[in-house]
């Protein structure tokens, strides 16, 4: 799969190209065989991460940015989620998070949020949509492990 997403005339940022996404018994992890992101700032873009993921997923994510990790293995709280949030381009949410109006609104720099799961219910796509912010999903995150059964 290959998608170029664009944010009025900023230009692409976020470029994925055969993606897989794997659960196991120790987190999430996220493959890809070609991930670009770019910004039109001067500075490497932050990227949050909200849950634990590989070491391998923090190392492609430290070749296109500055990832600001969840180390734990237990949810952040809201707040912490912003209090990382706030000067930060892109974000990477889990099924136990949510966005809203509010929390845009306190992160004016988020370009884009990706989900690593297929549904988005916990999420406000329109308050996304009319801020410029691009949200992602994951639609086939299950078909695979579900056909293996």
């Amino acid at each position: 799969m290959h998608r170029t997403h664009e944010v009025a005339s900023r230009g692409p940022l976020l470029s994925l190209r055969d993606v897989t996404v794997r659960y196991g018994g120790d987190g999430v992890a996220l493959q890809s065989t070609s991930l670009e992101f770019q910004m039109s700032v001067h500075r490497r873009p932050q990227i949050v991460v909200t849950h634990w993921i590989h070491d391998d997923v923090a190392d492609e994510l430290r070749a296109i940015g500055d990832p600001i990790l969840n180390d734990s293995r237990e949810t952040l709280p809201r707040s912490e989620i912003l209090r990382r949030c706030r000067e930060a381009e892109a974000l990477i949410v889990f099924m136990p998070d949510t966005i809203d109006e509010g929390f845009l609104q306190a992160c004016p720099r988020l370009r884009i949020i990706s989900a690593a799961l297929k549904g988005f219910d916990n999420f406000d796509v329109a308050a996304c949509t009319r801020r410029g912010v691009w949200f992602t999903i994951t639609p086939d995150l299950l078909t695979e492990p579900t056909a293996d059964l």
